[in-house]
């Protein structure tokens, strides 16, 4: 059985004149196509043929939608250069002596009784929750830097998840982060726990969608030329 050739796009109307077909584009961009095929399909066996392909745009008149897009791009743009009234930049820490950087940061996830109990004894549909959440803490605070724009990537020297299931309305996450490097790694520590409450709630959110995720925040931090910071002690 000879393969049929790949289709042409849905927005691509075709024309059968012999040897030659001709396509004319529909589509957004306004473009007239024209390919050179050789024989007709049926009869034709792989390899296939090179493709030549000649456009040719379409004039078109600007429209005052056109302009509110060009404008609000504009925009867009100049938010985010030097001509705005506070550009963003990222830090220079290149001047920053190396040390070691820890941070400890916490977060819980609210729900149901029935659903703690679930959760601890790993009875879910999606089974192992706490397994879960711990590998997706560590997998999130090695990709902190993708995630918040001005933060910068770290080699990380260890990601700690501690996962405590045994209060009756919530579940409690701490993750601890160390780093030997120029500047700190509290944002490692916040999203790390942000992840790991997110993938219980995936997989438990089919009994209890009410669920919420609250108190998330920095509670110890050392390391650096600034102070060290402990919420207990503050």
């Amino acid at each position: 059985m000879t393969p049929r050739p790949p289709l042409l796009g849905r927005h691509t109307r075709l024309h059968d004149h012999g040897p030659t077909r001709s396509t004319k584009r529909v589509g957004p961009a306004c473009c007239y196509l024209s390919v050179k095929l050789g024989p007709p399909w049926p009869s034709m066996a792989p390899p296939w043929p090179c493709f030549t392909w000649s456009a040719r745009a379409k004039p078109r008149f600007a429209t005052s939608g056109d302009r509110c897009i060009v404008q609000r791009r504009a925009a867009t743009l100049a938010s985010m250069s030097d001509v705005s009234v506070h550009p963003i930049q990222m830090i220079d820490v290149g001047g920053k002596p190396v040390s070691l950087r820890t941070a400890r940061a916490s977060g819980r996830l609210m729900t149901r009784p029935e659903t703690v109990a679930r959760i601890r004894g790993g009875t879910l549909a999606k089974r192992d929750a706490i397994a879960a959440a711990r590998l997706a803490g560590i997998m999130a605070a090695k990709r902190t830097s993708e995630l918040v724009p001005l933060c910068h990537p770290l080699p990380l020297d260890s990601v700690s998840i501690e996962i405590d299931a045994s209060p009756p309305d919530h579940v409690a996450i701490e993750a601890t982060v160390r780093a030997t490097a120029r500047t700190g790694v509290e944002m490692e520590a916040m999203v790390a726990v942000m992840a790991a409450a997110l993938a219980i709630y995936d997989m438990a959110k089919a009994i209890d969608p009410a669920m919420t995720i609250d108190q998330i925040r920095l509670d110890e931090k050392t390391g650096g030329v600034g102070k060290d910071f402990n919420r207990a002690a503050s």
